[in-house]
């Protein structure tokens, strides 16, 4: 019999279709299975048999096995032995009909179950769940919409196809599902949004089954932002036998699968064992034009910020930064930064924009990059340094080098250049170590990965930091812009607090900027402390507060009295008998190197 999937059903039907299930489940819990129970329920079983294209005995069951695996999922025969209140053996005669359910693709069955018996022994019970396709049905989504809404989007129509397979395999959970049935449940879904979603299937005569669900798995992965898949576990999802897994990893380690033929899909060996990988020839070929776009975007849509959702803020500048910060706004101009980088090119002098934010903090380093990009139109992917050390050996430079070679796929695919920034880059891009560890070797790893990527960088790049005296003085020459960022003079502060808080009178500003020398977050944070006792207090706060809020702010002794930097000085000074571990590539080191080294 052919799997069948749910037709579309109003939501009046649905409800309909709803008080059929409930009203079976009730009339048939207790009935020992006695037919005139199911025959003085006909009306609703009908009913249901109609939606499923089943017998009524069948919709009937189909209704128990909801309402059961609403409370205990998987149901097992012991479940269904209770629910009718009669023995294992009469519960039984049930098997035909779960069967024909199981062939219809309505329900699925399991042997995952563990049952324990007598306290110790524990043996597994054949365990039966609904289609998640059905399920939702019943509840009111409707499997042929979405497919048709996909259809009418063009590239869509290829995600609709992964979530179906995705469907199945959670569904099928609980059981190893053969691998011609798997193909077999995904070929109406192939059918439904059209076979030109998968160009692979008339890439040969006979297209292998096998080749198009490792394919399928492939593309998943790809849109998940995973690089591949390791062999081994797609043989798990797909296969059943030892020997047919390993079947599997033999046939793609000689090259025989059509997937690498046509250069699809590689092999490679990595450190968790060998990874199929989908190529960007294969998400070129394999799917329709349509897809391969519709992949790219779902893969950056994760990592880049819209501009169009970055909040708009009027950000204040000391007189001698704002020249500068004005002639990054020029340059990241779209039509201004084509024609720059066109002309850097002509010169050989790379196609690289990057820009080096420093100062303390609070000075409005990063909210710098955020407006330029809101103000231009550019996406932001922003890299803190979490994103990119593992406690993994090996990990943290293959994370950096997908760092960049995801921005260059950006790059290439959008019209408007994306910015990279890595923020609080101090961690990232100090100064090299002495090898004394493993740790110290994948420091030093990672500023290799960075100084070859920046010196062959085509983009934008900024780099922030408030130490940037750790910086490498290998970077050095490798940004273009040094823009140092200090805490707002007096004359700005003013206009700060004037901006924050328009409540103020322009003495109060005075006031408070002459008194507190704060930087703009330090005066965004007070701020927001304000406002939160306005809205506790559901009225306003006195100025003498305010100038309490102020000097709380900050975590060192000194700060927020005049004349004062805002931070705790550093000391350069060395515990004795400490050792310092930085080396430099070029001059002298910054350091103070301590006697005995």
């Amino acid at each position: 019999m052919k799997i069948r999937e749910p037709r579309p059903v109003s939501p009046e039907q649905q409800q309909e279709l709803l008080a059929a299930v409930d009203v079976l489940f009730q009339e048939l819990q207790g009935s020992r299975l006695n037919p005139q129970t199911l025959e003085a329920n006909r009306a609703p079983a009908e009913l249901l048999a109609q939606f499923l294209g089943a017998s009524p005995r069948q919709a009937a069951l189909f209704a128990v096995l909801t309402g059961l695996t609403l409370q205990d999922t998987p149901v097992d025969w012991s479940h269904l032995a209770t629910y009718f209140d009669c023995t294992p053996i009469q519960v039984l005669a049930l098997r035909a009909d779960l069967e024909a359910l199981i062939s219809l693709g309505i329900v699925v069955a399991s042997s995952r179950s563990m049952v324990r018996v007598q306290g110790m022994e524990v043996y597994e019970a054949q365990t039966y769940v609904l289609r998640r396709s059905w399920y939702d049905a019943l509840t009111g989504v409707e499997p042929g919409g979405a497919g048709e809404a996909a259809a009418a989007g063009g590239g869509s129509r290829l995600l609709e196809l992964l979530d179906s397979l995705t469907g199945i395999l959670n569904d099928h959970a609980y059981e190893e599902l053969p691998m011609q049935r798997l193909w077999t449940m995904l070929q109406p879904h192939i059918e439904r949004l059209g076979p030109e979603v998968l160009p692979a299937l008339g890439a040969d005569p006979s297209p292998d089954p096998t080749d198009v669900l490792v394919l399928l798995l492939l593309a998943y992965r790809h849109s998940q932002l995973e690089e591949g898949a390791e062999v081994g576990e797609i043989g798990t999802l797909i296969f059943q036998t030892v020997s047919d897994r390993t079947a599997l990893r033999l046939r793609f380690m000689r090259g025989e699968s059509t997937l690498q033929r046509h250069g699809w899909v590689v092999m490679r060996q990595t450190d968790q064992g060998q990874q199929l990988k989908l190529t960007e020839r294969g998400v070129r070929e394999a799917f329709e034009p349509a897809s391969a776009a519709d992949l790219a975007a779902l893969r950056r849509e994760p990592l880049l910020i819209d501009p169009a959702g970055i909040s708009r803020r009027d950000l204040l500048y000391n007189p001698r930064e704002l020249a500068d910060i004005e002639t990054l706004d020029r340059l990241l101009a779209p039509a201004t930064h084509r024609q720059l980088m066109q002309r850097f090119a002509a010169l050989e002098l790379g196609r690289g924009l990057t820009v080096l934010l420093h100062g303390r903090p609070g000075t409005g380093k990063t909210e710098t990059v955020y407006q330029l990009c809101r103000r231009h139109g550019r996406r932001l992917h922003r890299v803190d340094i979490s994103g990119v050390r593992s406690m993994w050996y090996g990990e943290s430079e293959k994370n950096l080098r997908q760092i960049f070679d995801q921005y260059r796929r950006w790059y290439e695919e959008l019209e408007v250049a994306p910015v990279l920034m890595f923020n609080e880059a101090d961690a990232l891009f100090g100064q090299r170590l002495l090898t004394h560890s493993s740790a110290d070797q994948t420091h030093n790893s990672l500023q290799s990965i960075l100084l070859d990527e920046m010196e062959r960088f085509e983009g934008i790049l900024f780099i922030t930091t408030n130490l940037v005296r750790q910086i490498d003085l290998a970077f050095d020459r490798r940004f273009l812009f040094k823009i140092r960022l200090d805490p707002p003079v007096e004359s700005v502060r003013e206009r700060i607090w004037m901006q924050r808080l328009p409540q103020l009178t322009a003495a109060q500003s005075a006031e408070l900027a002459r008194r507190f020398t704060l930087s703009g977050g330090q005066i965004d944070n007070v701020v927001r402390r304000y406002r939160l006792l306005a809205s506790l207090r559901e009225e306003a706060v006195r100025f003498e507060e305010l100038l309490a809020l102020c000097r709380n702010e900050g975590l060192s002794p000194q700060s927020g009295k005049r004349g004062s930097r805002g931070t705790s000085s550093r000391s350069t000074s060395q515990p004795r008998g400490s050792k310092s571990r930085r080396i430099t590539s070029a001059g002298p080191c910054r350091t103070p190197r301590p006697t005995g080294t």
